[in-house]
C-alpha cells in the first residue's frame, strides 16, 4: 500500500492492535554512483542494508531461505537528510533498504530495486524485478 507523512497506518495483530503515524521519510537511489539519499527523522539512527522481499514475496525453492544480511547504521542530520551508498552493490535486480524505529519500537522501511527485465527467446515468458506502484512496459 502507498504510504505517506502523516498517515496514521493500524494493524489488529493477533490479540493486540499496532499503529503508527508515518513521519517524513524519502528515499532517493542513484544506482550510477550506487548513492543513497533522502530525508527522515532529524537526528534519527536510520539502517541500511540490501533490500529482500518478504518471505510470501519470495520465487519458491529449497535454496531459497533469504535472510542473512546485517544492517549497519547511521545518524540522519539535523535537518533528517541523510547520504549513504548502496551496501549491496548496484546490479540489476538488487535493492536497498533503509529502516527507522519509531519512538514506541516499531520499525518501518522503504526499499528501492533496479529494474531487471529477463526475456525469454522463443516464448511469451518476460520475468523481473522492479519497484512496487510501478507500471512495467514493453514496446
Amino acid at each position: 500500500m502507498k504510504t505517506a507523512a502523516g498517515q496514521r497506518e493500524s494493524a489488529q495483530l493477533g490479540g493486540p492492535s499496532a499503529a503508527i503515524d508515518l513521519p517524513v521519510f524519502d528515499l532517493n537511489v542513484d544506482w550510477n554512483t550506487q548513492q543513497v539519499t533522502g530525508k527522515g527523522p532529524a537526528g534519527g539512527t536510520y539502517y541500511v542494508q540490501p533490500a529482500q522481499p518478504c518471505a510470501a514475496q519470495r520465487p519458491q525453492g529449497i535454496l531459497n531461505f533469504g535472510g542473512g544480511f546485517f544492517a549497519f547504521d547511521d545518524q540522519t542530520e539535523a535537518d533528517g537528510s541523510f547520504d549513504t551508498f548502496l551496501p549491496g552493490g548496484a546490479a540489476p535486480g538488487s535493492g536497498v533498504e533503509i529502516a527507522f524505529y519509531a519512538p514506541d519500537g516499531q520499525r518501518y522501511f522503504r526499499q528501492a530495486y533496479r529494474a531487471l527485465a529477463r526475456i525469454y527467446i522463443h516464448s511469451d515468458r518476460v520475468t523481473g524485478q522492479a519497484n512496487p506502484w510501478t507500471t512495467p512496459r514493453s514496446s
